[in-house]
């Protein structure tokens, strides 16, 4: 509701003033688009002025997309994948090396470089993640598949996210996730936790992930 308008209250007032709205305050706008065109660039363009996009909701408009061209049943895609992704936790902006990023668009990004196998910068998680996906969501049992995984890494980081701070597990996501941003110590580090959730950190678990942790700090120093 505007600021200064007053509520109102009764029905047939509240029809009206929808009517109103309806008939003289709504526009929309067609946009024709041509083979050529990137339309996942233009919705950015639009958005420009409005609430900063995270990458993921780049992501996210693009998977629910394909699904409806693989004929996917993605009326329940948004609880069996994404629902968790839309709470607060996964926006939250967390500092990592001199940068806040939100931490859904951090975990994309160490996804996509351990799943390619190369470097994934900052600007290209939405291509990256796009041409890595493509190929693998070419019908609903293929989508589903791709998804399940991205599901299963995703709730592995944020177990690790959520581990007390001096316990083995969070002392690594620590140094790992949060503090080094050099690509190689991440692939190699997202590649080990989602093999190792918390849940099954033995004993011998908790002697190699502080030299796991330790590698990737001397890979990160090579690497600059």
């Amino acid at each position: 509701m505007p600021e200064g308008a007053e509520e109102v209250r009764d029905e047939k007032a509240r029809v009206r003033a929808l009517a109103d709205v309806m008939q003289t305050r709504l526009f929309l706008v067609a946009i024709n688009l041509t083979a050529q065109d990137d339309d996942q660039v233009i919705f950015e363009t639009l958005n420009d002025r409005g609430t900063p996009l995270l990458k993921a909701d780049l992501v996210k408009n693009w998977i629910f997309q394909v699904g409806e061209w693989v004929q996917a049943d993605v009326e329940t895609w948004p609880e069996r994948f994404w629902a968790d992704f839309d709470d607060p936790w996964w926006r939250e902006e967390i500092s990592q090396g001199r940068h806040n990023r939100s931490r859904i668009d951090i975990f994309l990004q160490y996804w996509l470089t351990m799943r390619t196998r190369d470097e994934v910068v900052t600007e290209q998680v939405f291509r990256a993640f796009t041409s890595h996906a493509r190929p693998r969501m070419t019908d609903a049992a293929s989508a589903e598949k791709l998804l399940g995984e991205l599901r299963r890494d995703a709730d592995t980081f944020r177990s690790f996210g959520q581990q007390a701070p001096d316990s083995v597990g969070g002392r690594f996501y620590k140094r790992v996730v949060k503090h080094w941003s050099s690509l190689p110590p991440r692939r190699f580090s997202f590649g080990c936790s989602r093999r190792t959730t918390p849940s099954r950190l033995t004993k011998s678990g908790e002697r190699w992930l502080p030299s796991r942790a330790g590698w990737c700090g001397e890979r990160c120093c090579v690497a600059r």
